[in-house]
């Protein structure tokens, strides 16, 4: 029975029969047999069924994941949930294709991507994290040793033999709907590309380097339990989880009493990866801080010395001695500590110190009879106080405003210096005009002022 191509399933989305999981002249799928794709968080999951198998056999998975704030995207493999001669017609670089497709949907909606593949899905994950970069791979019962009751790769479908068929997989019971719609034959020709496939997988499983968690049941009579072994001892992954459950099979995903070990494991190897990359982020933004402070430290100590004077960026680069590589991280230094009020920068594009260009920054506070004081950001010394403002020099500045002021002593001894207004620096300087609630405190609590000047405020 055929549906309609796009509809909502839960709180997700079916995607139907998109160019991008439809090749070689494919039938239109049915229903359940088209990718799944479930928005959660910026966290990504991508699900890749097995050899004839469909979306709908990792719907429960993908529906756990999601719940746990995952975004998942389920992948219908091309030639998959149609006819078995659209299968026949299918090569397994077609499969892979597919695979490419979601992957790069799923990039663009996410920030990292772990991969999980049943069966035959897991060959093509582990192929995709050598060509991609992934958060981890998770392997359920991947078919690197064939068991022997299902070895059919002996049968010779080549050349006019393409169109033989063989009897398909047994029908699961009470499960999602859609996950029993397989097919009752397979294209032997198919199997080859099966087969063909996996022998790509060994010749890459020295390039998989993705934390790996490979899920395997003891009693699995398609993919032998030796293949667990097998992968595990041929890959370059250092951090490589082996699970072998004693009474599971080879539809990890859909077995019951089974699948919700499965999820909980691949959940807990996923929290354990999150758990370390959140402290390995911790400690490189500890260590990029520390260097930026060191660099700021470095920075304002060489705009003390008596011999500075107001510098371009790419002198002051040459001044301090840092090689051309290290030009972000002056920019990145400069600019925090031109926000922090340390270091200015005047519309020449020249850096120095406020005080030895005879500048102030800080926030306005305003008095109700139209004076104000300038609460510096930054007070280079113990004796350094408020800045008077006097009416007539406010210009269009408020209450509250982070300004620069040019200060120059007072004409009269002894009397507090005052300020002028003038727009020529608001420009230059860029100093934000933000208001603060901050500094929305009354002028009667400042102490008393021993230093003022002429201003321009921004």
């Amino acid at each position: 029975m055929q549906e309609p191509c796009c509809r909502s399933a839960g709180q997700g989305f079916v995607l139907g029969c998109m160019e991008s999981f439809c090749r070689k002249g494919d039938t239109s799928c049915i229903y359940w047999a088209q990718s799944l794709f479930l928005l959660g968080g910026r966290h990504g999951v991508l699900l890749i069924h097995g050899f004839t198998g469909l979306p709908a056999e990792l719907r429960l998975m993908g529906s756990t994941f999601m719940r746990a704030a995952f975004t998942v995207l389920a992948i219908r493999l091309a030639g998959h949930g149609t006819t078995a001669e659209d299968l026949s017609r299918t090569e397994h670089e077609d499969w892979m294709d597919s695979v490419r497709d979601g992957y790069a949907i799923l990039r663009g909606a996410c920030d990292d991507i772990a991969v999980v593949g049943h069966s035959m899905g897991a060959i093509f994950a582990l192929l995709l994290s050598v060509e991609a970069e992934v958060t981890c791979v998770v392997s359920l019962g991947a078919p690197l040793i064939i068991a022997r009751e299902q070895d059919r790769a002996s049968a010779d479908a080549r050349g006019e033999h393409r169109s033989l068929c063989a009897e398909g997989a047994p029908q699961t019971g009470e499960r999602p709907q859609g996950a029993n719609n397989t097919y009752r034959r397979m294209p032997l020709v198919s199997v080859h590309e099966m087969m063909d496939v996996i022998a790509a997988a060994r010749s890459e499983l020295g390039k998989v380097r993705a934390p790996l968690l490979i899920v395997h049941g003891a009693r699995d009579h398609t993919a032998d339990p030796k293949s667990a072994e097998e992968l595990c001892a041929h890959v370059a992954s250092t951090d490589c989880e082996t699970v072998i459950l004693p009474d599971a099979g080879h539809l990890l995903p859909l077995d019951e009493g089974v699948e919700e070990r499965v999820f909980e494991r691949t959940a807990d190897f996923w929290r354990r990866l999150c758990r370390e990359e959140d402290r390995r982020n911790e400690k490189e933004e500890n260590m990029e801080q520390e260097q930026l402070d060191t660099l700021k430290e470095r920075i304002y100590a060489f705009m003390r010395e008596d011999a500075y004077r107001p510098l371009p960026e790419a002198e002051l680069r040459t001044g301090l001695g840092l090689p051309e590589s290290e030009g972000k991280e002056l920019s990145d230094a400069l600019a925090a500590l031109e926000a922090e009020g340390a270091v200015i920068r005047n519309r020449s594009g020249l850096y120095g110190l406020p005080s030895r260009m005879n500048l102030v920054v800080g926030r306005l506070s305003m008095s109700p009879k139209g004076f104000g004081f300038i609460i510096p950001d930054v007070r280079e010394t113990e004796e350094e106080t408020d800045v008077f403002v006097p009416g007539s020099a406010m210009g269009t500045a408020m209450h509250g405003d982070r300004v620069v002021a040019r200060v120059t002593p007072s004409e009269q001894p002894g009397r507090a210096r005052e300020g002028r207004s003038s727009a020529s620096l608001s420009v230059s300087i860029r100093i934000s005009s933000a208001r603060s609630s901050a500094a929305r405190r009354s002028v009667s609590s400042r102490p008393t002022a021993r230093r003022s000047g002429a201003m321009s405020l921004c």
